[in-house]
């Protein structure tokens, strides 16, 4: 999709700050975060609506949001005290 800014970012024509990358998504930080350590999980493959994923990609984007969920809970406990 030419003007998807996220298809830009996955063909390296865009920049960003880079959390996570595997083959199927992409975990990267809001420009524009609402609060510490907002991130953004991507599919890599252009869909305009989640129920367009397969079940594979679905379940894959949910897992990593998950263990990028908990992994920020540990790492914002942590600054705290």
């Amino acid at each position: 999709m030419s003007d998807c800014v996220f298809c830009a970012i996955n063909a390296k024509q865009a920049p960003a700050s880079m959390v996570y990358e595997d083959e199927l998504c992409m975990v990267l930080m809001d420009i524009f975060p609402l609060r510490p350590a907002h991130v953004l999980v991507i599919n890599k493959r252009h869909v305009q609506y989640v129920r367009e994923l397969t079940e594979q990609e679905r379940n894959h984007l949910f897992a990593t949001a998950n263990k990028v969920s908990q992994a920020m809970i540990v790492l914002l406990l942590s600054v705290a005290y």
